[in-house]
């Protein structure tokens, strides 16, 4: 999913906007709208999508070193707003409160109710199925010249030999990063 960062931010290149005292870059649009297409396909039961979630969510990215940009709730509600009022999001209920205390009774909080729209899903569901097969045609170009020869001559072999050396070379250039 995060291949698909990239042309995500290409398309939001043009995009200039601020949250406050906080620039919103288009790697913020990027990791936003990958995240609440995330939350769109894997809704709360309730449908509800609590701002915390995609805090998590973030936040999680972040820490591992997938992602560079911090989670910032202003920059995020900035994003937000601007896809709904260019129609990136459909709504169900943008009413919210917090969770509170009346005396001593605990009101649970309510979230808004949104997610992607059919058509940023549709998008996403092409270019997701482009870098499918981009990848297959990697795949045929490196296994079938190993086809040939053995002990490689049976795919199950050539494609475990290909994951090892795609492993190897990923854990090469990450190691690279760290140094």
């Amino acid at each position: 999913m995060l291949g698909l960062l990239p042309k995500i931010e290409q398309h939001f290149s043009g995009i200039s906007i601020k949250a406050g005292r906080y620039d919103v870059t288009p790697k913020d649009f990027g990791i936003a709208l990958l995240i609440l297409k995330h939350c769109t396909e894997d809704a709360n039961p309730d449908g509800s999508l609590p701002h915390a979630r995609i805090a998590s969510l973030w936040s999680a990215l972040f820490n591992v070193g997938d992602i560079s940009r911090p989670f910032n709730h202003h920059r995020f509600t900035a994003i937000r707003n601007w896809l709904s009022d260019h129609g990136y999001v459909t709504w169900v209920d943008n009413s919210y409160f917090p969770t509170h205390f009346i005396g001593s009774l605990k009101v649970d909080g309510k979230a808004m109710k949104y997610g992607l729209s059919l058509e940023v899903m549709d998008w996403f569901r092409e270019r997701e199925a482009s870098l499918m097969v981009t990848t297959i045609q990697e795949l045929k170009v490196f296994i079938r010249p190993m086809l040939k020869y053995p002990p490689y001559n049976h795919p199950a072999v050539a494609l475990d030999v290909f994951i090892r050396r795609s492993h190897q070379r990923l854990e090469e250039w990450a190691y690279g990063l760290a140094a």
